[in-house]
């Protein structure tokens, strides 16, 4: 007999001691389960990109500045009102928020594209609005990890420059570190992530019905595609840099 639909509230809780019930729970009845993990997951974007925008204006200030002092003077004069308004730390957060809301929705749909096509092909039966409906709940452990960001920031006034294991391969020049493929790939490892990687095999389960052998290699194939599609805006933006875009 088939579970009766639980409230989306309720099931919050379970995606900690109870992932493979709750899913399949979201998948089962998915219909308005999206509201309440996305308006976390955009809470807590929101509250770390506020709280990191005093720091990330001074940072952007103080490289501009460096850049405005080889230029003629009244060429600098005109560029600096300018920048005085694209720096401010207002104008940052509200950048920080809107990209990284645009940037959440497009990583669901890859990551649904993902899971539904590999799923297909192991043989499981995951469509692609149910891999998308499971999306806002797999990617909670990532709006925690902002809250606890967000309150670093707030607590000790300054921002974390190595995200993830990326420490382990700093040079030291956040610039270069910035575009280095390795850097890259590490920041995004982290327990959140691990977490997120347990969510997915949790919904593969779950919702796809794997077993458990062809879920684990699915969420290691999905783990790597995501890191390495994750690292691509740094290395492309490096290039362009390189180039003198």
């Amino acid at each position: 007999m088939a579970e009766g639909r639980s409230s989306t509230l309720s099931l919050l809780p379970g995606i900690v001691d109870r992932p493979q019930r709750t899913l399949a729970q979201v998948a089962l009845y998915p219909r308005g389960r999206w509201w309440a993990p996305t308006a976390f997951l955009l809470a807590s974007l929101a509250a770390l990109a506020v709280v990191s925008a005093p720091l990330v204006s001074q940072e952007v200030t103080k490289e501009l500045q460096a850049q405005l002092a080889a230029l003629p003077l009244e060429q600098a004069q005109i560029v600096q009102g300018q920048l005085q308004f694209f720096s401010a730390p207002a104008f940052v957060a509200g950048v920080a928020i809107a990209t990284r809301t645009l940037g959440l929705l497009v990583s669901w749909l890859i990551a649904a594209v993902i899971l539904y096509f590999s799923s297909l092909v192991a043989g499981g039966e995951l469509d692609f609005s149910r891999a998308f409906a499971i999306m806002p709940w797999v990617w909670l452990p990532y709006g925690l990890r902002d809250l606890v960001q967000a309150l670093y920031v707030l607590l000790e006034g300054k921002a974390i420059v190595y995200q993830g294991l990326s420490f382990l391969v700093a040079t030291g020049d956040r610039f270069k570190d910035a575009q280095a493929l390795p850097s890259l790939l590490l920041s995004q490892v982290d327990l959140f992530s691990l977490w997120h990687c347990l969510l997915v095999y949790a919904g593969l389960r779950a919702v796809a019905r794997l077993s458990g052998g062809s879920a684990f290699f699915l969420t290691v194939t999905y783990a790597a595609l995501m890191a390495v599609l994750g690292a691509l805006p740094g290395l492309l933006g490096g290039g362009l840099v390189a180039g003198g875009l």
